[in-house]
């Protein structure tokens, strides 16, 4: 097409990198039966997740902890024609820090390592993971009334969507060398007249190099998805014991344990958190002050991006809870459950609020919290109950076939987070803060007296809302310029509103015709949230907001009632 001579010259164009990694299972599992009442499983399974490479190379990255070792870069030059910083006027740019793979296209510029594999992590994907399984299954006694099961396993996981350095002018335009591999932008202006020779906005290939002027504050800003140096292979212990007992005929009471510790988890660690300087502890030796526009030049790593979204294998879970089942089995139309978790739950993958990794870049620790997603306490009940009546005639028409049926749930609120949108503008207005407590206060002055209704009231009328007033002030100042840093409010520190709800269903079902033509007529008139009770969605949890603590929206619809006829035959 258009003088392209083959298909392996035309396709880097379109295709920035061919990926692919090398995955490999085995299993082994086998059961033995002790005695008649004991049965184990016993098995082991190995998995092999290979490094993510490229077949043209192109699968490029930084490593911070050589960025660390380099001298700080100049603050600017002009590479391969496009001008840096502060261009030729400037003292020079550093590629130091980057790696490349080793079928990387070359020549590469001076200062990329260029490794010996074609991957670019530090360490190769560990050959030892070995995932050991148990089970068991007892009858303690001689009636089969009562079962004791419970089990144990490793469970690794691979590790999907990494983001490699393609050359996207999007985020930075870096890290492709060779001739034929263009950096495209696959939409805007630019692009509304594309051809097949050009067919995507193109800038022109190359590295992308590091650059800051300490004097000015400015940088080069590189902010990329990257690869972790060391990739950990994510693994997650879990166990779980479980009690079945037949207590009456036809009713079974589960009650059950179930826990699980998740390591090795990915995480966006900002690894670019920015410093603070002071005259007695100067930053490169030039600066000094802490403000909101130098933070750029405060970071560990001069010219990455304070937000540098650098993904490291150092994320954890851990997960316990209380299940308890009661199920009665059908009978006389009846069928019946209740189950109840009473769970704790905890993580470090961060919080709907803000991201408790950027929240305290000290310890890795401090943003282990509940885990925003769960509700400690959960019941749900469920039943169908067919009207045990059965008359001839007319009469039967009338009363035969009638059924009901519903789910009903209640469970606790969600763990809140209190951010503060005007705080931790030290480190970068990309980042958010925990609210700050005014003096005095705390998590137990946090809730609102009162109930669920007039808490929502109080808020739309210009009350307190969910939250009470005058328990977060505002942030300290930090910086130089009145810049705020970090709340001390910590995280989950209150709880949202809880729900409870019910859907219901009634239904006739009659004989239609003969009935050897077995024809069933149904009508079904379905309620979901029968009650019409409100379920409130969580409130703003931003204490600079005006509307701080208002919930102004519902977690679910307002009462919906359904009509169904139905004809079978």
């Amino acid at each position: 097409i258009n003088g392209i001579a083959s298909l392996e010259d035309w396709l880097p164009t379109f295709v920035a990198a061919a990926l692919y990694t090398d995955v490999r299972h085995a299993f082994v599992q086998d059961d033995y039966k002790v005695a008649s009442r004991l049965t184990l499983n016993l098995g082991l399974r190995w998995e092999y997740f290979g490094d993510l490479t490229d077949a043209k190379g192109y699968n490029t990255t930084i490593w911070p902890s050589l960025v660390e070792t380099a001298p700080p870069p100049g603050t600017g030059c002009v590479m391969n024609g496009v001008s840096y910083g502060a261009g030729a006027a400037g003292t020079g740019c550093s590629l130091l820090g980057y790696v490349a793979a080793s079928n990387t296209p070359g020549p590469l510029p001076q200062g990329v390592l260029q490794l010996d594999k074609k991957t670019t992590f530090r360490r190769d994907r560990p050959l030892d993971n070995f995932a050991p399984r148990f089970g068991f299954a007892w009858q303690p006694t001689a009636s089969n009334r009562l079962a004791v099961r419970g089990g144990a396993g490793y469970f690794y996981d691979n590790i999907v969507g990494f983001k490699l350095a393609e050359a996207n002018a999007g985020n930075g335009g870096m890290f492709l060398s060779s001739p034929e591999a263009v950096s495209e932008v696959n939409s805007g202006a630019a692009n509304y007249y594309s051809t097949n020779s050009q067919p995507f906005n193109t800038i022109p290939p190359g590295w992308v190099p590091r650059w800051a002027n300490l004097a000015t504050g400015a940088s080069g800003n590189l902010n990329i998805g990257e690869q972790p140096e060391i990739l950990l292979t994510p693994l997650t212990y879990e166990w779980n014991l479980d009690t079945q007992y037949e207590f009456l005929p036809g009713w079974l009471l589960d009650l059950a344990y179930v826990g699980s510790h998740s390591i090795h988890q990915v995480v966006a660690w900002p690894v670019e958190m920015p410093k603070l300087a002071s005259p007695s502890n100067p930053l490169y030796g030039v600066v000094t002050t802490n403000t909101s526009t130098n933070a750029a030049v405060r970071v560990p790593d001069l010219g990455l991006s304070t937000t540098f979204p650098f993904d490291e294998t150092v994320g954890s879970a851990r997960y316990n809870g209380l299940q308890m089942t009661v199920k009665k089995q059908l009978s006389h139309g009846l069928t019946f459950q209740a189950a109840y978790t009473w769970a704790r739950s905890f993580t470090t993958y961060g919080s709907g609020s803000f991201s408790p990794s950027f929240s305290n870049p000290a310890l890795l620790i401090q943003a282990y919290q509940p885990n925003p997603a769960y509700r400690p306490q959960r019941l749900v009940v469920n039943f169908t109950w067919d009207v045990p009546i059965n008359r001839p005639g007319l009469e039967g028409k009338l009363v035969n076939g009638w059924g009901i049926s519903g789910v009903t749930t209640f469970q606790n609120g969600q763990p809140l987070d209190i951010s503060d949108g005007r705080g931790a503008t030290v480190y970068g207005s990309a980042t958010t803060s925990p609210g700050e407590y005014c003096a005095g206060m705390g998590p137990a002055n946090l809730p609102m007296s009162g109930s669920l209704t007039s808490k929502v009231t109080s808020g739309l009328t210009g009350g307190s809302g969910y939250f009470s007033k005058g328990v977060f002030c505002t942030l300290p100042p930090v910086g130089s310029d009145g810049s705020a840093g970090f709340g001390n409010s910590g995280f989950a520190i209150i709880s949202g509103p809880g729900q409870s709800n019910w859907d219901l269903s009634l239904s006739k079902s009659t004989t239609v015709g003969g009935i050897r033509e077995g024809a069933t007529l149904q009508f079904r008139a379905e309620f979901f949230n029968a009650f019409n009770h409100p379920q409130f969605s969580n409130p703003v949890t931003d204490d600079s907001l005006a509307t701080f603590g208002q919930i102004s929206s519902a977690a679910t619809n307002p009462r919906i009632m359904q009509l169904a006829l139905k004809y079978a035959f």
